[in-house]
């Protein structure tokens, strides 16, 4: 599989976005769409003057929970155990229909270009989005702008690597039907500025629930041990209804520095051994 390059375009919004599309070389089927084309803001520092810790919520039609729920949801996780959480929020993500998705993910972009790590980043982290997930897709469009050096994850045993993602980069499925990169030009993860992560759920406290395969925290449990170089920033990425108001951390579970949905950006620790 190859990342094609189709065109530079510009969405209704008069932003441009680069399309790119992945195709299957195999001879038994081809494969189209993992990045979908989105608006985003163009490249370049904004002003954080006074921004707050958390921004405002923004109107539209994006898909959000109201604070009862939330709670709710939460308030079961000493009963109900992480698969039964996870199965639940994967059904309502991938039952989103495409226009509150694309919708969602537009506002998520947006947000996500403010984080003033991610626009000073030399080296940028995404996933290659499946399972109904929040695409990254705008963020490394705008990575290849600036002229960032973009990875995605691949897996390593029962860890992660990530290797060199450029629009000529060929891609294969891995063992979960997973698009990744085929290279072997790969970065030591402790190099990486800045990772978006995917994740499942993540609560208040920055505390990410991820598929359940541990891959990310295995991959990046050197953070435990610094309290200095906090690199890279794990910034997760999702829709509202992914956030819950708590989730008993475990011991191996390593934290977000950071947050994105459609309607909010979350900021967590920004002391001691965090990412």
């Amino acid at each position: 599989m190859q990342i094609r390059h189709g065109r530079v375009a510009c969405n209704h919004h008069g932003l441009p976005h680069l399309v790119l599309r992945f195709e299957s070389n195999g001879p038994r089927r081809r494969k189209r769409g993992a990045f979908s084309p989105g608006g985003h803001p163009a490249p370049g520092p904004p002003s954080l003057a006074g921004a707050p810790r958390r921004e405002p919520h923004t109107a539209g039609k994006a898909p959000c929970r109201s604070v009862r729920e939330r709670r709710s949801v939460a308030g079961s996780l000493s009963t109900a155990s992480r698969d039964v959480l996870r199965r639940r929020i994967r059904e309502r993500r991938r039952a989103l229909s495409g226009e509150q998705r694309q919708t969602a993910q537009q506002q998520a972009a947006c947000r996500l270009q403010r984080l003033s790590p991610l626009w000073r980043a030399r080296s940028v982290a995404v996933y290659l989005a499946a399972d109904g997930e929040a695409d990254p897709a705008p963020a490394a469009t705008c990575a290849f702008a600036r002229g960032q050096l973009v990875y995605a994850p691949v897996l390593l045993g029962k860890t992660l690597r990530f290797a060199r993602l450029t629009y000529d980069t060929p891609l294969r499925e891995n063992r979960f039907g997973i698009l990744e990169p085929a290279t072997a030009d790969c970065i030591d993860p402790r190099h990486l500025d800045v990772v978006i992560a995917p994740l499942v759920a993540f609560d208040d406290s920055g505390t990410r629930i991820g598929m359940g395969g541990g891959f990310y925290d295995r991959c990046f449990r050197f953070l435990k041990e610094r309290t200095h170089w906090l690199r890279p920033r794990l910034i997760g990425l999702g829709f509202e209804f992914q956030r819950l108001q708590t989730v008993s951390r475990s011991a191996w579970d390593i934290p977000l520095w950071a947050a994105v949905t459609e309607r909010s950006t979350y900021h967590f620790q920004t002391e001691g051994p965090t990412a």
